[in-house]
């Protein structure tokens, strides 16, 4: 019985990356994107692209090391979970909620910072809860350099040591957050409005609806009663920071999403927390959410997956979120079936 649910588990990871190649593939280069490899190469997200065309001269060149990083934080995740859950069956649904996350397969196939701070948030929680001290020092190390969101693991150092009464970590915390400061970040530019219902909306996509406010009831139910945790501590700042942030200036979601997206093992404990200390009988109220909140994410995902067909039979109108990705690809397509270039018909 293990063995066949082992075997079902690889078979779905397997399957999963091969949906998500299929999709790179497929999906033609977005303007961000195209942004990100025409402009000179001075950040790590613009030589991984680079790197990637130089293997292959495609789209699929363009994210395969992007691929490549959501397959080790997939993994650094699984052996995250072994930390939090006791049966192997709560760590596979665990990976398989967080690897079906519409933000998860966005962040996998297209090129943006965020499966990059993903990876190194994972490689750091990894290190912290073994006390591989020197695997999460160079993670934090690497992704100071790399994007200014390091600052909200500092912050979570900051507070997770201040209540644990740890008096070295809190110190040497808040030493890495001013040494940054002086050292310069590039800051926003504020805008005196107030973005937050846009925020809220669009964590809503990157979890799903419903399992985004699962989510937000388990860190607030915990932050009542507990455990209180590494994993909780940072996805619960990296929230309310954002939150907060959202009150006067409009907020990346690249910056904030990978480290409160790791709240999914946060939102299977508690689950199963308030699932099993009830007898059978009563458990069929929680049996029901459940179900509910997991085909709404699964309709989130394949409406994520399997988007090009989507757009393609409700048109731009009903989806115009992916319009902006296949509206010039159509145009360009059009206009070299008349053998024009798309230079030909820019007005000058």
């Amino acid at each position: 019985m293990i063995l066949e649910k082992r075997n079902i588990f690889y078979s779905f990871f397997l399957l999963y990356f091969a949906v998500l190649v299929t999709v790179a593939i497929t999906t033609p280069i977005t303007p961000s994107e195209a942004r990100l490899f025409f402009q000179p190469v001075d950040n790590v997200v613009s030589f991984l692209m680079q790197a990637g065309y130089s293997i292959s001269d495609s789209e699929f060149g363009l994210r395969l090391f992007f691929i490549l990083l959501g397959i080790v934080n997939a993994l650094l995740y699984y052996k995250i979970t072994d930390y939090f859950f006791k049966k192997q069956d709560d760590r596979y649904l665990t990976l398989a909620v967080y690897l079906m996350l519409p933000g998860i397969i966005a962040s996998t196939v297209l090129v943006n910072d965020a499966i990059i701070i993903s990876t190194l948030v994972s490689f750091f929680i990894y290190g912290f809860l073994r006390k591989y001290w020197i695997v999460a020092s160079l993670a934090l190390l690497a992704l100071s350099f790399i994007h200014w969101s390091v600052l909200i693991l500092f912050s979570t150092l900051i507070l997770y040591s201040f209540f644990i009464k740890n008096r070295q970590l809190f110190y040497i915390s808040a030493l890495a957050f001013c040494l940054y400061f002086l050292v310069g970040i590039d800051i926003p530019r504020i805008e005196q409005t107030s973005h937050l219902f846009e925020l809220l909306s669009v964590y809503a996509t990157v979890f799903s609806p419903l399992f985004y406010i699962y989510v937000f009831y388990s860190l607030y139910r915990v932050l009542l009663r507990g455990p209180r945790d590494i994993v909780w501590y940072i996805s619960f700042t990296a929230l309310m920071l954002s939150l907060l942030f959202s009150f006067w200036h409009k907020i990346n979601i690249v910056d904030f999403s990978p480290y409160i997206m790791i709240a999914v093992i946060v939102a299977i404990r508690t689950y199963y927390n308030s699932l099993r200390v009830r007898m059978r009988r009563f458990q069929g109220g929680y049996r029901l959410i459940f179900w509910i909140v997991t085909v709404s994410l699964i309709l989130s995902s394949f409406s994520a997956i399997f988007h090009q067909p989507i757009y393609r039979l409700v048109g731009k109108v009903n989806y115009s979120i992916v319009a902006p990705v296949y509206e010039p690809y159509d145009r360009a397509k059009a206009l070299r079936s008349e053998g024009k270039n798309c230079t030909d018909n820019i007005s000058r």
